[in-house]
């Protein structure tokens, strides 16, 4: 049996189709002379005593966006961070300690074993600022990142409230007329 492990998937760069001149290619159309990574993780499904294991953790890879791709010829395995069950041994300390540590900086594995709070912070700014946010900039090819940032801050300054449409146009719009 062989085995394929590919990371971050989406970091792969383009590959030109052999005897494709992209030059020749429609403005509109150009993406298809290239392989993409569809192309290629299904060539080497196809190979026999082979199991291809890929990780991306990009908007690119969203599930809802490759789905048909693989439909029926792979399984989606979501990686979530861990229960309190998980939590506790891992924490180490008194169950009280232990719940306060998991509703402020949560479950993620690396986050877990990091003994310092100022660490532990900076570990979720970063996870937020570079992951999250970028993969929504990248995904809508949004222009205005400080808007979107003061977006998010108000939603998840609101995370437990109840909320509807209106409110959160409200919101929105008092978010615009105070700036950055």
């Amino acid at each position: 049996m062989h085995y394929v492990f590919i990371d971050e998937v989406q970091l792969c760069r383009k590959v030109l189709k052999e005897g494709v001149d992209p030059d020749r290619i429609a403005p509109e159309d150009r993406e298809s002379a290239y392989l993409s990574f569809h192309d290629v993780l299904n060539s080497l499904a196809a190979l026999p005593n082979t199991d291809v294991y890929v990780t991306g953790s990009n908007s690119k890879m969203l599930s809802s966006d490759i789905a048909t791709q693989f439909r029926g010829r792979g399984w989606e395995l979501r990686m979530r961070p861990l229960s309190f069950a998980e939590f506790l041994p891992a924490h180490g300390g008194e169950k009280s300690d232990a719940l306060h540590d998991y509703e402020t900086f949560g479950g993620l594995p690396q986050v877990v074993l990091e003994r310092d709070e100022t660490e532990k912070r900076r570990l979720l700014s970063v996870l937020f600022e570079k992951t999250y946010l970028k993969d929504m900039v990248e995904r809508w090819k949004i222009r205005d990142t400080a808007a979107l940032s003061r977006v998010a801050d108000m939603l998840c300054s609101a995370v437990g409230s109840l909320t509807n449409p209106t409110r959160i146009a409200n919101s929105f719009a008092s978010l615009w007329k105070e700036g950055p």
